[in-house]
């Protein structure tokens, strides 16, 4: 997680030195593919485990961030003993954790996460909505709450934010939560 939050300030200073450089359009392109190939250097690959109970939907989801996030490893776990053996193997950037999976619930393996490697970053991953629901995972520690439709949009900006500590909400949740 370090390197993903080193990264992100590096961003933030490069726009601010971008800014007082006064350079014009076509260098600023050059500057930020320039930045964004030595970011590729620093941080080899991005580990990502997906616990959902569903194996076509694991399969998909495992799809869609190997299109999307170079250099991607993903694990996978299927139920609640699973995600937790394979969260103690290994050290991961981001889980993406379904909220009703066999075994234990989501909330509970978000909280022996959490007890285990505190601020771990997670993006819950789930058809529940309810305002009960949202505050109750952002207050055990996840970082994101994406509804399962809104995936093939919101999954990877929620990841990305997750690693750099912010929360994220799918575009479904705060319209959801606005309206109630």
């Amino acid at each position: 997680m370090g390197n993903y939050t080193a990264l992100f300030f590096l961003w933030e200073a490069s726009l601010q030195s971008v800014g007082q450089l006064g350079l014009e359009a076509g260098a600023r392109g050059l500057y930020y593919v320039l930045f964004l190939l030595g970011c590729r250097l620093l941080v080899k690959s991005m580990r990502i485990l997906v616990i959902d109970d569903s194996a076509s939907l694991r399969t998909a989801i495992v799809g869609l961030l190997a299109s999307r996030i170079d250099s991607a490893e993903v694990g996978e776990a299927a139920d609640g003993p699973s995600a937790l053996v394979q969260f103690r193997r290994a050290a991961w950037d981001v889980l993406i954790l379904d909220i009703s999976i066999p075994g234990e619930s989501g909330l509970t393996v978000l909280d022996k996460i959490q007890a285990l490697r505190p601020g771990q970053p997670v993006v819950m991953f789930t058809t529940h909505l309810s305002q009960v629901m949202v505050n109750n995972v952002f207050s055990r520690g996840a970082l994101g709450y994406v509804v399962k439709e809104d995936a093939p949009d919101e999954l990877v900006p929620a990841i990305h934010n997750a690693l750099v500590g912010q929360r994220y909400q799918s575009r479904r949740v705060i319209s959801f939560m606005e309206g109630n």
